[in-house]
């Protein structure tokens, strides 16, 4: 007898058909509910398969859980008994093959198709703070309804409620070794981002027509279990840039470096549109803030450095003796690059103060191809001054006059500039760009 209706009465209104499926700790069977007038799916699991009571108290929590879960991608649990020796799940029956047998014959656009359910369903039951822990291709039946692909997740035997956990973290080592993620090979703590895990596998199944990522034929556990643990690519995903960061971003090894179920269905990958290089994950979040934040204390030095040059040239501009333009009263003075060409002003020249006047000569000697001031470098003073006349008569001009004597003064200087623009009447004075001069001490 499949039912032991002497311990459990309720089984009476099921009518058994037929084995639907057989594994490790369960077996599934098809069954006609007499009440509902339909087909049903019933799960028996053998307590003998547990090691301790407590094993079965989660299974019965579970099943209460189960029973509260509504979603189109989702097995539907109508409802649970118990008996001395077994456990019975009933389910809503689904026509339909799983993903393992439909993948020899899916189209490369009913991968995204697919994917996308099988996201939904897994952000519906994070959101409800349950993880299934076995997510693959024999647990996603494929179904269809009018013309359309419906993905359903099945086989909750193993789902855990992350609220019965402490810390959100969980340590039972479960699911199938091909689809386990690294922390569950290891035996560490573990979150719902395992399932992620899990679907990154499917995901490369279906693009490479059931192969795995790490899996080779001739692995042992031992062996298998090492390339995870050195996570070692059997290929290169030879995929575009959307498909290829999906991947990368589903079978990554920390789990904090994998995308939630949310982010992947925001993924370009599965919208179609939007940008890879965006952050999705936290540790992503963190590393771009992180790289932000250097930037800025980039640019920041870069400011600090240059008012600092700022403040030191005002220093040096408010210690270094005044040179200004000199001519006539009626000259017209023409600003090369300003907005006041052609404009005119009035301009007087102030004493220039220096200790030698035979000095000036030296550096101007030193240079005589150049209308700019050069000095010694070993003068420690420079302050930037517009240049004097660039042009005044001739070019060689001021210099011919400052020559006449070493003994000449400012003031007579002033005198003998005076005397010139008199004779030649008002002429056009050209004001080239800043020089630089140093400062004769």
């Amino acid at each position: 007898m499949i039912f032991e209706n002497d311990y459990s009465p309720e089984l009476n209104r099921y009518e058994p058909k037929q084995i639907l499926g057989k594994g490790a700790f369960a077996t599934v069977i098809s069954a006609f509910d007499k009440q509902m007038k339909t087909n049903v799916a019933i799960k028996i699991v053998e307590k003998n398969m547990f090691k301790c009571k407590e094993q079965e108290g989660a299974i019965r929590q579970e099943a209460i859980t189960l029973q509260t879960l509504f979603h189109q991608n989702i097995i539907k649990i109508q409802d649970f008994f118990e008996t001395q020796h077994k456990f019975y799940i009933v389910m809503n029956q689904i026509n339909g093959i799983t993903l393992e047998d439909y993948i020899p014959q899916l189209e490369r656009y009913e991968v995204i198709i697919i994917t996308k359910q099988i996201l939904k369903a897994l952000s519906y039951l994070h959101k409800n703070n349950i993880v299934h822990r076995d997510i693959k291709p024999e647990n996603i039946l494929i179904s269809v309804l009018e013309g359309e692909l419906i993905v359903t997740l099945i086989d909750f035997g193993l789902s855990a409620s992350v609220n019965r956990v402490e810390d959100g973290l969980m340590k039972q080592n479960c699911g199938t070794l091909l689809y386990q993620a690294p922390e569950v090979i290891k035996k560490s703590n573990y979150t719902r981002s395992v399932d992620i895990w899990a679907l990154g596998i499917v995901v490369y199944n279906m693009l490479y027509n059931g192969k795995h990522p790490f899996y080779q034929n001739g692995d042992t556990k031992i062996t298998y279990s090492q390339k995870i643990k050195t996570f070692s690519l059997n290929s290169l995903m030879n995929e575009d840039l959307n498909t290829k960061n999906f991947l990368e971003r589903t079978i990554a090894y920390l789990p904090e470096h994998r995308l939630t179920a949310d982010q992947c269905l925001e993924h370009p990958w599965i919208t179609g549109k939007g940008d890879i290089s965006i952050p999705f994950t936290l540790n992503e979040i963190i590393q771009y803030q992180i790289q932000k934040e250097q930037k800025i204390a980039k640019y920041i030095k870069i400011l600090v450095f240059l008012k600092y040059l700022v403040v030191v040239s005002n220093d040096v501009l408010g210690r270094t003796d005044e040179i200004n333009e000199a001519g006539s009263p009626n000259d017209n003075v023409s600003v090369i690059g300003s907005d006041i060409s052609a404009c005119s002003n009035k301009f007087r020249i102030r004493p220039l103060i220096m200790k030698s006047q035979t000095r000036l000569n030296k550096i101007w000697n030193n240079d005589s191809t150049s209308n700019s001031f050069a000095g010694d470098s070993s003068r420690n003073t420079t302050d930037m001054i517009p240049e004097i006349i660039a042009r005044v008569g001739t070019p060689n001009f001021l210099k011919k006059q400052l020559r006449k004597s070493n003994s000449m003064n400012p003031e007579e200087m002033k005198k003998q500039l005076k005397i010139i623009n008199t004779q030649k009447g008002p002429q056009k004075v050209f004001i080239s760009k800043p020089i630089f001069i140093r400062r004769f001490k």
